[in-house]
């Protein structure tokens, strides 16, 4: 069995189409149920014999508990089953104890809910029952809308080889050892497992574990994650109202304004009660399964009659049906999730469609990664606020940065020095990371540039925008918002099959730090939430403001020239840049910015003469304050 298990997952890792990676997953579960059984056998045999023994280490529950819920998902989607998981916040975020018998208890028990379940929901939910100082007493309860189970049988389904009724191994199989290994473990947590049910109304399957509290431990997101999030309003689709609830709660939790509506009907009459101009939606997000109307034709009824112009976040109930992801593209939804929904990938699809393409984990840049040497970068990136942000994290790590503003400035770069890597964003003016990888890798066949590896960054994280990034010479993809674990990795894996460049050969110049900054009038824009966007480093805080500063006066001048040429797509564009740039800065001026795109993007000349006007005035006034900033920090008592 582990053979076959190991060696599935090594096909798993080598080039496949989706058909065959998905048949070849469907051996490998299968394999792992076959082990499973093997393993309750072997388990209870253990837990008889006194041998068995827990371990401790720390557990992120929401990240761990969230991955146990996801490998049942198709099990679920498979009978229509909504399938959830609820971390209430106030359950740390780490703690002490065994995560995989944890694991193992949670995936049994949620497993025969599924079984059991023929219509409705299976909901995992977490609570805190008692907490001490160095310790605390967990409540789990597995909700679903099954069968039930007759009360003379519930005080025998924790026995060995026992099921609630003869007939159910013959119809569902399974060794009836399930429960019984689950509520020793529960036992052996400092716990005890007990169940409520009533024949035709479903069943709820409760345990209380212990586990110690971890040092480092936090409440779950009680704080927003980013300053930019605070306030900002979200429309929740769901026809089902446990996931409303659930999602309304991560997002409140992030200091975000949820709406909830379930169904498309509702939801058109949220968006067109609400005033555009002052006070929009920024975000859907929108389940595709629902009935009546589905999520895919709500999409085109909210830009075909609303004035709605955010992103929205598609979330689907299965990634292997491929007109689902198909309907993504059609009808421009850049993001989608694959239900049940992991708070952590919600809040990578919320920052994805924003384009806050930041780096969000302070704790993990403040620790630079293990790195063998110095590495030469270039950094092929058209956005200068987001060129100071890669080159903050980077320099930290002790490489050097060469930044290229778009492909062609990068292709350039090449013939004048050496690079152990290079950093390549897919969209970018006049030359696009795809076409300038092509151009590079037949520069390097042809020996007129030494060969080195090309990661692609990519805010885009549709299905196959990685096999397109590799089959276009690519060595690695990385998927904005940037995160340092796996940029790091990135860098590791793409440096380990090349050589390594000659220390004598010489290299790139780390950036200048630039002119300080500090405290200034904050009426058009906020520093402090500013400083949360750039990790609380001043150093790099002023790098931002100073590339803003350099590259702004050229964004409006274009945009002012555009509007005179009434030209709709290079207007669109520059209003796009300023706004995103404005974002970083959390200024009241984003909306107006947001005006001029929509207008340009329409052909809406009168609007956009309306609107510039005051517009530049403004941001003449926000160039002066930040200027001002920076004075103030370069001069702290003057």
């Amino acid at each position: 069995m582990n053979a076959i298990i190991g060696m599935s997952e090594l096909l798993l890792d080598t080039p496949l189409s989706a058909q065959q990676a998905d048949y070849l997953q469907t051996v490998l579960s299968s394999s792992m149920s076959l082990m499973g059984i093997i393993n309750d056998v072997l388990d209870f045999s253990k837990i008889e014999a006194g041998r068995l023994e827990l371990e401790a280490y720390p557990i992120d529950l929401r990240e761990w508990l969230g991955d146990s819920v996801k490998t049942l998902a198709i099990r679920a989607h498979s009978k229509s089953l909504e399938l959830a998981c609820h971390v209430d916040p106030a359950v740390p975020k780490s703690v002490r104890g065994d995560g995989m018998r944890l694991r193992q208890v949670a995936i049994n028990l949620l497993g025969n809910a599924i079984k059991f379940t023929d219509e409705g929901e299976v909901l995992l939910d977490v609570t805190v029952e008692e907490s001490y100082e160095d310790r605390l007493l967990l409540h789990f309860r597995v909700r679903d809308t099954g069968v039930g189970i007759p009360k003379e049988h519930q005080a025998r389904i924790f026995d060995a080889f026992e099921q609630a009724d003869m007939s159910t191994t013959r119809k569902f199989g399974g060794t009836g050892l399930g429960l019984a290994i689950s509520s020793r473990l529960v036992k052996m947590m400092g716990g005890r497992m007990w169940v409520e049910s009533e024949p035709g109304h479903g069943s709820t399957f409760h345990f209380l574990a212990e586990f110690g509290v971890c040092e480092t431990s936090e409440k779950a997101p009680a704080r927003r994650m980013t300053a930019v999030l605070d306030g900002l309003r979200v429309l929740i689709v769901d026809d089902n109202e446990t996931n409303r609830d659930i999602l309304a709660e991560m997002c409140k939790n992030w200091g975000l304004n949820p709406v909830s509506a379930a169904d498309a009907a509702e939801a058109l009459q949220k968006i067109r009660n609400l005033d555009p101009c002052k006070d929009p939606f920024e975000l859907a997000i929108i389940d595709a399964g629902m009935p009546d109307i589905d999520g895919f034709s709500l999409v085109e009824s909210i830009h075909g009659e609303t004035d709605f112009a955010g992103p929205v976040i598609m979330m689907l109930s299965s990634p292997d049906r491929q007109e689902e992801l198909a309907r993504c593209q059609e009808v421009g939804v850049r993001t989608y999730l694959i239900k049940p929904i992991k708070q952590s990938d919600l809040m990578d699809a919320i920052v994805t469609v924003l384009d806050l393409s930041i780096v969000r984990e302070v704790a993990q840049v403040a620790q630079p990664p293990e790195q063998t040497r110095s590495l030469n970068i270039l950094l092929a990136e058209d956005s200068l606020a987001n060129q100071k942000l890669a080159i903050g994290l980077l320099s930290r790590w002790g490489h050097q940065v060469t930044v290229a503003n778009n492909g062609r400035e990068a292709i350039n770069r090449l013939s004048e020095k050496n690079f152990d890597v290079i950093l390549m964003d897919i969209q970018m003016p006049e030359l696009d990371g795809i076409s300038a990888t092509a151009e590079i890798r037949e520069l390097q066949a042809d020996g007129k540039v030494p060969l080195c590896p090309i990661i692609a960054m990519t805010a885009h994280a549709m299905k196959g925008d990685r096999e397109r990034c590799i089959e276009a010479g690519m060595d690695d993809y990385v998927s904005k918002p940037i995160r340092p674990p796996e940029l790091s990795k990135a860098l590791t894996r793409a440096v380990e099959h090349y050589p390594q460049r000659d220390e004598n050969e010489p290299t790139s110049e780390p950036p200048a730090a630039p002119a300080s900054a500090a405290t200034a009038p904050q009426e058009l824009f906020n520093w402090t939430n500013f400083l949360e966007t750039v990790l609380n480093d001043p150093r790099l805080a002023k790098d931002v403001v100073n590339g803003y500063l350099a590259e702004t006066p050229q964004l409006m001048t274009q945009l002012e020239q555009s509007t005179r040429q009434r030209n709709s797509e290079l207007a669109t564009r520059m209003a796009h840049t300023l706004k995103g740039s404005l974002r970083t800065f959390d200024s009241p001026l984003e909306s107006s910015a947001k005006t001029l795109e929509a207008a340009a993007k329409d052909g809406d000349w009168e609007t956009v003469a309306s609107v510039l006007p005051e517009f530049s005035n403004q941001m003449e006034q926000l160039e002066s304050q930040l200027r001002d900033k920076l004075q103030q920090l370069a001069n702290p008592r003057g």
